[in-house]
């Protein structure tokens, strides 16, 4: 098509029409690279008498405008990437929140209802682990730089696992007496003081556990 173009005659009725014509082609060089060629073809004044072909490299021109546009649509995908990531985020959030949300509202009738003080002492326990657990779900919700970053990291630390299972259970159990479920939880480990201490990230482990067990309840 350039090639046509170039022919004296083809120019002469191309530029009646557009006056100017601009055309890009590469040519490749002896080491197998590829040089970008911009030319432009003009009548040189009102006259028409005389034809003007300029050409010039535009190689690196080339490069660096592809270059930038291989960055813009990077950053468009990791910013598509990271909605995503917060849409799905946000989504398992919300379904977190009210396993802890649950528990709260019948473990408050619980104690509510009750008339022993030792009952209801352990109630506002369970309520205090509940209170913290649900806070740290929304201290996630907050801090969507982590999402950004496309990872969460872990904060493991040392827990005392009797109360930590203690708390779990208090909200997974108020949760099925909801329900008119029966729930138990029975201990295998014998040995008093084993495994009393683990380190880990307990909010990380709380949300596995609340999810299966707060699933097993909404489908029985």
């Amino acid at each position: 098509e350039l090639i046509g173009t170039l022919r004296t005659d083809k120019l002469q009725e191309k530029l009646e029409k557009e006056n100017r014509i601009t055309a890009v082609y590469r040519r490749k060089n002896e080491d197998g690279t590829y040089q970008r060629k911009r030319i432009r073809i003009f009548y040189l004044d009102d006259r028409h008498d005389d034809i003007v072909k300029t050409q010039r490299d535009i190689t690196d021109l080339y490069e660096e405008e592809q270059r930038q546009k291989l960055q813009l649509q990077k950053a468009a995908e990791e910013a598509t990437a990271a909605n995503k990531a917060k849409s799905e985020f946000l989504s398992r959030m919300s379904h977190d929140i009210r396993t802890p949300m649950n528990g709260i509202i019948g473990l408050t009738r619980f104690a509510r209802e009750s008339k022993d003080l030792s009952e209801i002492q352990r109630y506002l326990t369970q309520l205090s682990f509940a209170s913290d657990y649900l806070l740290g779900l929304l201290n996630d919700i907050l801090t969507m730089t982590k999402i950004d970053e496309g990872k969460i990291a872990l904060k493991p630390d040392f827990g005392f696992m009797p109360d930590f299972i203690d708390g779990i259970l208090a909200i997974i159990k108020a949760q099925a007496e909801e329900k008119g479920n029966t729930f138990e939880f029975h201990n295998e480990n014998t040995a008093e003081t084993a495994h009393r201490y683990q380190y880990f990230d307990s909010m990380r482990v709380q949300k596995v556990l609340m999810n299966v067990l707060n699933n097993a309840i909404k489908y029985t």
